[in-house]
């Protein structure tokens, strides 16, 4: 049996970091970013960037974008994905022996490369001991001197810094991509702001475009008091409606596909604007109009959508969010949703949980660094993960 045309055309791309058929509402954001990498491309020191903003905002997708448009630029782009159980070295030693062996291939860095590999070499050598999820081999000699003194921070500075060096004789850039950057130990973030810093001193074209949740804020001053100055930080929130529309309703265009105006509508307000929601709720809707014998995508078709996007995502996306938090955190996250506010005073989940606000401080920061909460402010919490209240109230019935 074949399948319909319609079922295998759907527009919509709701997997993780997947950029959509239609780019809509982040122009700001791209361009602050082109802007800081064209900088450095041409010899200006700029800002480091890094976005902020909820599960589903987009930022992957920005980064992705911004990765195509560094190697267009000329650029070289080093992405790093980080997580909760590898090093910083671990992620970075791999990426710099690629990005290396590419400009190996330039006239104008033959004569630094071997000088750059020994530097990777010894930097490796020296955090051997520390940082035993390093694996890589390099069949080149240290380079007495530079990256070999046990110190990491020193280390990864010269390191940096020296691959600037060879960037800035080849006239091209390192742009440093990291998703997830609240994730990082604060030694390895201190770290890693250290040698940024150092290379933009030096005006080194060396920078950083990072994303993560808004806990990244606090952890980057945490972790380095210039960080404020060292980043621009941008603010990845839900797309505005006009945003929210066209990036619901012109992949369906471009198929001949139109929505009613009350089914994108209803479709825009259930995803709250939110890009992954949108193309989640707009895969199902395809799904359902191609199965129909509709002309066009009605609110009938948009409400069966929901409910396949709804049981999705609590099979999925939402169940994954909550097997880390341990049975006492999981009581708390539900206590939390049934306050239903947007910003919900620590207090007010103390009195409902008939203990002190002082008793909830552990639990507290280890759902802020599990990535399932944040703090907008002083003594207020908010959910990291949009809609996530409302699946917590579901399966609290």
């Amino acid at each position: 049996m074949e399948v319909p045309t319609l079922f295998h055309s759907n527009p919509y791309r709701p997997g993780a970091g997947q950029i959509p058929a239609f780019f809509a509402g982040r122009k700001a954001a791209l361009d602050a970013a082109r802007q800081a990498i064209a900088q450095t491309l041409h010899g200006s020191p700029s800002q480091s960037v890094m976005f902020y903003g909820l599960h589903g905002a987009g930022k992957t997708v920005l980064l992705r974008k911004l990765q195509d448009d560094a190697s267009a630029f000329g650029a070289l782009p080093l992405p790093i994905e980080i997580n909760r159980t590898a090093s910083l070295a671990a992620l970075l030693v791999p990426a710099l022996k690629g990005l290396l062996i590419h400009l190996s291939f330039r006239e104008s860095a033959k004569n630094k490369i071997d000088s750059a590999l020994g530097a990777l070499r010894s930097f490796v050598d020296s955090i051997r001991t520390k940082c035993p999820d390093v694996e890589v081999s390099l069949d080149v000699p240290n380079t007495p001197g530079v990256a070999d003194s046990g110190n990491f921070v020193l280390d990864l500075t010269q390191l940096l810094c020296r691959i600037g060096e060879l960037a800035r004789d080849a006239r091209t850039a390192v742009i440093i991509f990291a998703d997830e950057v609240q994730f990082l130990s604060k030694e390895d973030l201190s770290a890693l702001l250290s040698a940024l810093h150092q290379a933009g001193q030096r005006s080194l074209p060396v920078i950083m475009i990072g994303a993560g949740l808004p806990s990244v804020i606090a952890c980057a001053v945490q972790a380095k008091a210039y960080a404020e100055r060292l980043f621009r930080f941008v603010e990845i929130r839900a797309l505005d409606r006009e945003s929210a529309l066209e990036s619901l309703e012109n992949p369906a265009i471009a198929q001949g596909v139109a929505y009613d105006a009350a089914a994108a509508s209803f479709i825009i307000d259930a995803a709250r604007g939110y890009p992954f929601f949108i193309q989640t709720w707009g895969h199902f809707a395809w799904r359902v109009f191609a199965g129909s014998s509709e002309s066009i995508i009605t609110p009938a078709v948009a409400k069966k959508a929901a409910l396949l996007a709804v049981a999705s995502l609590d099979a999925g996306f939402f169940r994954l969010r909550m097997e880390r938090p341990t049975p006492k955190e999981k009581e708390f996250l539900i206590h939390m949703a049934l306050i239903e506010r947007p910003s919900i005073r620590t207090a007010d989940i103390a009195k409902s949980m008939n203990c002190r606000s002082t008793a909830l401080s552990s639990i507290i920061a280890r759902l802020i660094k599990k990535g399932v909460i944040h703090s907008p402010q002083y003594g207020e919490l908010a959910f990291s993960v949009p809609m996530l209240d409302d699946y917590l109230r579901r399966i609290s019935r």
